[in-house]
C-alpha cells in the first residue's frame, strides 16, 4: 500500500531535510558552549540552535500527522473496496440461510443458559 519514494524527482526535495535542521542545530548549540567566540555571539548560537530543534520538533508531528491522515484514507479505502466485494458475492439465500441459522444458535444458547428446572432427589 505504501508507496517507495527513493527515487524521487531532485526538484521535489526540500532544500534542508528536517534531519539537517536538527543536526545544524546540534552544532551551532556545541559551538554555543564553547568559549571561542564573545557573549554576544554565543547568544545568537543559542537562541539559533534551539529555534532549530523547535522547528525540527513541529516539522517532525506535523510529519508524522499526515502519515497517520494518509493511513487512515488507505484503511478506509481497503475497508470500502473489501465491503463492496463482500456485498457482490453474497446472495440473498445465503442471507436467509445465515439468517436462520443464526436464529437456530440463539434459540440453542438460551436453551443452554437456561437455569434448571429439575427437582432435587431426596435420598
Amino acid at each position: 500500500m505504501s508507496h517507495c519514494r527513493r527515487h524521487r524527482d531532485p526538484d521535489d526535495r526540500p532544500l534542508l531535510s528536517v534531519c539537517t535542521i536538527l543536526i545544524l542545530s546540534g552544532f551551532l548549540l556545541g559551538f554555543a558552549a564553547s568559549d571561542q567566540f564573545s557573549s554576544e555571539m554565543r547568544l545568537y548560537m543559542y537562541s539559533a540552535g534551539f529555534l532549530g530543534i523547535l522547528s525540527f520538533l513541529a516539522l517532525d508531528h506535523v510529519r508524522n500527522r499526515r502519515r497517520l491522515q494518509r493511513e487512515a484514507i488507505e484503511q478506509m479505502l481497503v475497508e470500502e473496496r473489501l465491503e463492496r466485494h463482500v456485498d457482490s458475492c453474497m446472495s440473498w439465500g445465503d442471507l436467509r440461510r445465515d439468517s436462520r441459522e443464526f436464529r437456530e444458535l440463539e434459540e440453542l444458547e438460551t436453551i443452554l443458559d437456561a437455569p434448571s428446572t429439575a427437582v432435587p432427589v431426596a435420598s
